[in-house]
């Protein structure tokens, strides 16, 4: 009938259109520094953000970077609201665990074409550390993070030290669930 390709790109196309057709150019979000603009502007100061064109190989190899206790790997989108209302909250889980050893790592399932937006975005978040936009085919890229999910964002994934998942969260992810996730990797407080 159709492969799993064709419906999760099917899937990903009507969440884009739903936000492009729900009355607004733009899904209503404040950004900071913002000038009115359909795009976000930077932050005064911000460096532009490191994007990198990544496959879900090449994710999973940052997610088992040696040096980090714990990770925790978003996959979000420009289009997608529940992403773009959940963004602030992981930069600060990410300001918060980052000295006790928790790396918080953002995967853009963006289309290549939409580059620039995504680092718009990034770049109004404060974002000024390395980040991914989603390279290669959409199958691997899924199965090879939780072959439950269904591809679409948002999409929540935390590993230990090892690289090891721990836990999905497929869909908006709750701020108290990532945190108890990371306190029981790190040993219960944190540390």
């Amino acid at each position: 009938m159709f492969d799993a390709a064709t419906v999760t790109s099917a899937l990903l196309s009507i969440g884009a259109l739903a936000c492009a057709f729900s009355g607004e150019s733009d899904p209503p979000v404040s950004y900071p520094g913002g000038n009115g603009s359909a795009e976000p502007a930077p932050l005064p100061g911000a460096k532009p953000p490191l994007l990198e064109s990544a496959s879900v190989v090449d994710v999973l190899a940052a997610v088992r970077e040696p040096g980090m206790r714990a990770v925790v790997l978003n996959v979000w989108a420009t289009w997608c609201m529940p992403c773009r209302e959940e963004f602030p909250e992981l930069l600060r889980i990410r300001r918060m665990y980052e000295e006790r050893g928790v790396r918080v790592l953002f995967v853009s399932a963006d289309f290549a074409t939409e580059r620039a937006r995504v680092e718009a975005y990034l770049g109004a978040q404060g974002v000024d550390f390395k980040t991914f936009l989603k390279a290669g085919p959409i199958d691997p890229f899924i199965a090879g993070f939780d072959r439950r999910w269904n591809g679409i964002p948002p999409a929540t994934f935390i590993f230990d030290r090892k690289g090891r998942r721990r836990e999905s969260i497929l869909g908006r992810a709750p701020r108290v669930k990532i945190e108890y996730m990371l306190h029981e990797i790190l040993g219960g407080d944190g540390r």
